[in-house]
């Protein structure tokens, strides 16, 4: 089952539906796999705590049935106890963080009939066929064998005949791993897409009025790949920025602008296929700006020739377009005025995720 408990455990099999099945799932799934995911990693914990809830009911109604003690609840049906107790637990606690996966349209659940190893081909159709791409539905369908496999080990009639805490369980540890098939596939998925820093910062610099540039910071990675790592995991890559200057005035003389600072950049994304964080370190490569003004007036401009930092922590992880915060902006504008310097201009950096493969 996707989202709904269900007094019976739902098994499904992997035979061949109706129609040819989701397409390979690309970046554009990312948000269906992000939420599939999440919601796993929510059942699990949600049925470990059922599970543990519910055994505890158990052993206590045993121990009353096992001995002479004249508790009215010794003669209470263990199995309608904790199926009542299951409801309850569910009305109160079973709010999936995404009731509906975007881009799901099949059914919310494949019920399997009380006593049987058996389940409904054209729901398990639908399921595969209404899921947004293959390993989402490879995903359920994974989850749901895993069921029809363990019934058909045990016998349906053992199957069936076991506690409700039990069955709970082993709900818990098919959810457990979908939610590693899903991780993988986030891992597989941001491997194959392009992702890329670019942005530029046109800042302009003005000190005290005696000097006023404007500076253009142009920084573009090639692709950031290869991961590695497990739960969370870092991927690299390299690029190259280009500091020019695009006017400036010394002392009100009009000063015409020369040459550019390159440096190349190492950027590392760390990830868990939700949010990421990024870091860069910068090394000067090659190249000098300098200034000539009117009355032969000239001078070279000082750069930094490295830096490294922190760009971004815990962003909020999407295909297409990541905006950088520029905070890392606002600490070189702070350091600056406290010596008389202001630097007015926003940065424009983002994290690209494209489904074009690198």
């Amino acid at each position: 089952m996707r989202a709904v408990l269900m007094a019976a455990v739902v098994a499904v099999g992997f035979a061949g539906s109706a129609l040819a099945g989701p397409p390979e799932c690309t970046c554009r799934n990312l948000e269906s796999l992000q939420q599939d995911y999440q919601n796993a990693v929510f059942l699990e914990g949600y049925m470990r705590k059922l599970a543990e809830i519910l055994a505890a009911e158990e052993t206590r109604l045993t121990g009353l049935k096992n001995s002479s003690n004249s508790d009215p609840d010794s003669d209470v049906s263990i199995l309608t106890r904790t199926a009542n107790m299951r409801d309850a637990y569910r009305n109160e606690n079973l709010n999936l963080p995404f009731p509906t996966v975007a881009g799901y349209t099949g059914p919310e659940s494949v019920p399997m009939p009380f006593g049987t190893c058996q389940q409904e081909q054209a729901l398990l159709d639908a399921m595969e066929n209404g899921s947004p791409c293959a390993a989402i539905a490879a995903a359920a369908l994974n989850h749901e064998r895993g069921h029809r496999d363990l019934c058909n080990a045990l016998g349906a009639t053992a199957y069936w005949d076991r506690l409700l805490s039990v069955k709970t369980l082993e709900e818990a540890d098919m959810y457990k791993q979908q939610a590693s098939d899903l991780k993988a596939e986030l891992r597989r998925v941001l491997d194959v897409s392009k992702v890329e820093l670019v942005g530029s910062w046109r800042h302009t610099v003005d000190a005290q009025g005696q000097m006023v540039a404007t500076y253009l910071e142009e920084t573009q990675s090639g692709d950031i790949g290869a991961p590695s790592g497990g739960d969370t995991w870092t991927m690299t890559g390299q690029g190259n920025s280009s500091t020019t200057i695009e006017s400036a005035k010394i002392a009100g003389m009009n000063c015409t602008p020369n040459g550019s600072i390159n440096h190349d950049i190492d950027v590392a994304m760390t990830t868990d296929g939700l949010t990421f964080g990024l870091e860069t370190q910068t090394r000067r490569t090659a190249g000098d700006v300098s200034l000539k003004c009117k009355g032969g007036f000239g001078m070279s401009m000082p750069t930094n020739d490295t830096g490294s930092g922190t760009v971004a922590t815990n962003q909020p992880l999407v295909a297409g377009d990541n905006p950088l915060p520029a905070e890392w902006a606002e600490t070189i504008k702070a350091m600056m005025s406290a010596g008389g310097v202001t630097i007015t201009g926003e940065p424009d950096y983002k994290l690209v995720v494209s489904c074009e493969a690198p």
